[in-house]
């Protein structure tokens, strides 16, 4: 039994070390790809993982960011390389830690570094030592160099609806859908770029598109769903046969591939907003820290800010991927209710770009039908529905509905 049981977690031992380099085998390159063999990194790796329900919830971006970014830098100013023999030098107290994250901290403070990033790092070596048990003096430390307040550096706006629609008109196929994505769904464009054919769905709603937010794609850590407006969905379908007649596309494939196979990286997505900007003369820097106003996060706040009044703030939320209270479900998907996708559909045509308000108002009076159909109206009451539209506004319709309930008209 004693030998069945040491096979026994010699094979789970074995198996999470190939989930753990097989994830870094995706996820680290260049002077990177080497840094799974520290044991002071797997460390952290295990930490994160084991706090996260397992190794698959471990994003890309927390492991190259949150870790080997920040532990990199601190050890370069050291004068090392190997994160391994710097812990060791620490314990046995040839590195006298406070003073060296003291000088660390002087030097990003010199070096022009934004107070978010100087926070970022420092959070990212403080978890780095504190997993390999080396014990810091912090108030001692925060004492000398106390780390920034947060402030926002960036004096950006929202863009206005002809703004996108002069840029999405200059956009080739990809960097229109794309556009088109993000300001009807709300998700972040590192999400977008991430995606695969198999996470979108254009089957169950025959007006809008479902998209499946992976765990691993996800900020916090949990799958959800969002929703993309029926022009999104257009401009997704037609990107999609544009590239079907040069690719065979397969549900696996990456919806905006980039080059060697990996999906597109969010700076050339970037880069490419950026010519948009300037090919449409929108290309204003901001005064303080020379940013561009109108910098592709702002179709996420396009998104939030058009949403208002219509949806409820946890409804915006819930799309948004701000997963809390009765919404969070750990690593399990939770499927958007019928109400919230109906309410969505109702709202979509203050997240259109390119449609006029002639097929703004066709679309909100086929929504109206769709919920008085999920409500239950028979037929008969539907049809009645559909003759007062012609003559009455939505919102007289509405009102009428309301008194009437299922009573009929």
């Amino acid at each position: 039994m004693t030998l069945f049981n040491g096979i026994h977690h010699l094979f789970i031992n074995i198996n999470k070390v190939i989930i753990r380099i097989n994830l870094f085998r995706m996820v680290i390159y260049g002077k990177y790809r080497k840094w799974f063999q520290y044991e002071s990194i797997k460390e952290v790796i295990d930490y994160r993982a084991a706090k996260n329900g397992g190794y698959e919830y471990v994003s890309k971006e927390a492991i190259l960011h949150g870790i080997f970014v920040p532990v990199d830098k601190f050890i370069s100013f050291l004068g090392y390389s190997d994160p391994d023999l710097v812990i060791r030098r620490i314990k046995s107290g040839e590195i006298d830690i406070e003073k060296a994250i003291i000088r660390w901290r002087s030097r990003l403070l010199e070096d022009g570094n934004a107070p978010q990033t100087i926070i970022r790092l420092n959070r990212g070596v403080k978890n780095w030592l504190k997993v390999n048990e080396v014990e810091v003096n912090w108030e001692k430390v925060d004492l000398k160099r106390p780390l920034p307040r947060k402030r926002t550096i960036v004096e950006d706006r929202i863009p206005t609806r002809d703004e996108l629609r002069l840029i999405v008109s200059k956009a080739r196929p990809k960097m229109a859908a794309i556009i088109l994505l993000a300001a009807s769904s709300g998700l972040r464009l590192g999400t977008i770029v991430a995606l695969k054919i198999c996470d979108i769905d254009l089957e169950s709603d025959p007006e809008i598109g479902i998209i499946k937010v992976r765990p691993e794609l996800s900020k916090n850590g949990y799958g959800y769903y969002a929703l993309m407006s029926s022009e999104a969905r257009d401009a997704l379908e037609y990107y999609l046969r544009y590239r079907s007649q040069k690719e065979d596309l397969s549900k696996d494939s990456w919806l905006f591939p980039g080059m060697n196979g990996r999906h597109v990286h969010p700076r050339v997505i970037q880069k490419s907003w950026v010519n948009l900007l300037k090919k449409t003369g929108l290309a204003s820097k901001s005064v303080k820290g020379g940013f561009y106003e109108l910098h592709f996060h702002t179709l996420r706040k396009f998104f939030r800010t058009q949403l208002e009044g219509y949806l409820t703030k946890s409804e915006i939320e819930r799309l948004m991927g701000h997963l809390h209270g009765s919404y969070l479900d750990g690593s399990y998907f939770r499927p958007l209710e019928e109400h919230l996708i109906a309410r969505y559909k109702a709202a979509q045509h203050r997240l259109f770009i390119l449609k006029s308000e002639i097929n703004i108002q066709d679309i909100r009076k086929k929504t109206l039908l769709d919920v008085a159909r999920m409500l239950g109206f028979d037929t008969k009451t539907l049809l009645q529905i559909e003759s007062m539209l012609e003559y009455m506004s939505i919102e007289e319709v509405v009102k009428r509905l309301k008194r009437v309930r299922k009573r009929g008209i």
